[in-house]
């Protein structure tokens, strides 16, 4: 897509640039139709791969009594579109799955060109890549080429049961590529590789809930050592010691507090995935 939107820029400054030199594209004055040297202009025209503008010239000079050699410009566009509408440039286009630039579209060289191009990005080594990732069928490559045949082989090793449990397993998102015939094997091996996974990653949170259940009981019990310790001191005091330890005291009651909510909301949390987990279990489960 890169290449088509520089394109697509460059064709607009070519334009811009054009009508500086024309002084303006829509207020054409006597001056620029007189000085203005056709052949010149019909070459760069379609050397740029403008569409031809002699149309506009005529129209705009003609109020101005002035002939202009259209038929130089023809003749020196074409020329110039034929640079434009190369050998190289069609294969390429083709090549990168872009669509054929329109001015080029009835020549039959570039035509030939373009579709070779496109024959050689639509090869068998795509069609197995693309469908050995789940891609869909890339539109651009017709069901003729080379593209098609590979795709068409390889799709159904990527829909088969053993990968979709795979799949399904890795907790992936089940593909939308495989339909019909492979539809149905695709998701019964994709939902037992999902349950799997689903009862696996349950098992995994179970016991990390245990792990921050243990740290929580630690928690508390120093905790309880706290407030006893923060029990035997005077609640005020100007013996700077004891204002010290109370204050330690405080902060170190403030901060077992805010662990123990913080452990509390993470098992909460981890509880919640593990009933989303047997939700999905159920349903999947359910005949």
């Amino acid at each position: 897509m890169g290449f088509k939107v520089n394109k697509s820029i460059f064709l607009i400054l070519s334009l811009i640039c054009g009508c500086i030199f024309f002084t303006s594209c829509t207020n054409v004055d006597k001056k620029d139709c007189a000085k203005t040297h056709w052949p010149t202009q019909g070459f760069e025209d379609g050397s740029e791969g403008r569409a031809s503008r002699i149309s506009m010239f005529l129209a705009k000079c003609s109020p101005h009594n002035i002939n202009i050699d259209s038929t130089s410009y023809l003749d020196s566009y074409e020329k110039g579109l034929d640079k434009f509408c190369s050998d190289e440039s069609a294969f390429s286009r083709g090549f990168q799955g872009l669509s054929p630039e329109a001015v080029c579209a009835n020549k039959p060289v570039y035509k030939q060109n373009y579709i070779s191009g496109k024959n050689s990005y639509c090869s068998a080594d795509l069609g197995k890549s693309e469908a050995l990732d789940g891609k869909p069928f890339n539109k651009f490559c017709h069901e003729k080429t080379d593209y098609a045949k590979s795709y068409n082989q390889n799709i159904k090793v990527y829909c088969s049961s053993e990968n979709a449990y795979k799949s399904g397993f890795k907790g992936a998102k089940a593909a939308t590529t495989c339909v019909g015939d492979l539809e149905k094997s695709y998701l019964a091996g994709f939902k037992k590789g999902r349950l799997d996974f689903l009862k696996n990653d349950s098992s995994k949170l179970k016991k990390e809930i245990k792990s921050k259940e243990d740290s929580l009981i630690e928690i508390k019990d120093k905790y309880t050592e706290v407030l006893a310790e923060a029990y035997d001191l005077p609640k005020s005091s100007e013996d700077l010691e004891i204002q010290a330890k109370i204050s330690a005291i405080d902060k170190r009651i403030k901060d077992l507090r805010e662990n123990k909510s913080k452990a509390e909301e993470e098992i909460f949390n981890l509880q919640k995935l593990i009933n989303t987990n047997n939700l999905e279990i159920s349903q999947l489960e359910a005949p």
